[in-house]
């Protein structure tokens, strides 16, 4: 396995115990394409891989030099990560997964960190030919992780052919002045805010609990197969 070493530049606290880690190139730069997937490791002596390593989507533009990771705190990986310092080492292989099309409308369903493959399209893309809609699935509205972020290049760069909808499980319907939905997304959302859904590819990220929920919507509105992809973890 080749590692690319890479240093640890930046630390953010972008959501609810999520942080962005950007990570700048030492030597060489690793190529990717918006929803692929690089192995993190920490380095042990000599730079040489330690056995502790984890599995993140890139978050970051593919013209950018520097990868972005966000990352949600959970046990072990992440609680060692937590504690590094600017300056660290790190070393990246990959990239894995498939390319993915994204020159269909597509209907993009992201939970929590799951955004991490759509705020690398986002930040690759200068425009979209396609309408795409994409249902953010948090808790609250603090939750979402890169949520200024998210705003920003919606207003600054797909005022068109981009349809956010933020579903939120624990916000009051009169609480909230956005495009939003409360509660767990159903296929009545989809239905509500995308009519014509059949016409629509889906992609899909976020934890394998949200993953078999969103299956079982798939099931219900009868969507091929061929038109589901799904990127999930856990």
């Amino acid at each position: 396995m080749e590692l690319i070493h890479y240093t640890l530049i930046g630390i953010d606290d972008v959501g609810t115990d999520v942080k962005k880690f950007t990570f700048k190139p030492i030597n060489t730069k690793l190529h990717f394409e918006p929803g692929q997937f690089i192995n993190l490791h920490f380095l042990g002596e000599n730079n040489t891989p330690s056995e502790l390593f984890r599995q993140y989507t890139i978050a970051s533009s593919n013209n950018n030099e520097n990868i972005e990771l966000v990352i949600k705190l959970g046990k072990n990986f992440t609680v060692k990560l937590w504690e590094a310092k600017v300056g660290t080492q790190f070393g990246l292989s990959g990239p894995y997964g498939e390319v993915l099309d994204f020159n269909h409308q597509t209907i993009l369903i992201s939970g929590g960190v799951g955004i991490s493959p759509v705020l690398s399209l986002l930040n690759s893309k200068s425009s979209f030919e396609q309408d795409m809609v994409l249902f953010n699935c948090n808790r609250t509205l603090d939750s979402i992780p890169c949520g200024d972020k998210i705003n920003d290049l919606i207003k600054t760069k797909f005022k068109q052919n981009l349809k956010v909808i933020n579903v939120l499980s624990r916000e009051k319907d009169n609480e909230l002045n956005i495009n939003h939905e409360t509660g767990y997304i159903n296929s009545n959302m989809i239905k509500k805010h995308v009519p014509n859904y059949e016409n629509y590819n889906f992609f899909v990220c976020g934890s394998s609990r949200f993953g078999t929920g969103v299956r079982k919507i798939f099931e219900e509105l009868k969507i091929d197969q061929s038109k589901i992809k799904m990127e999930v973890w856990g």
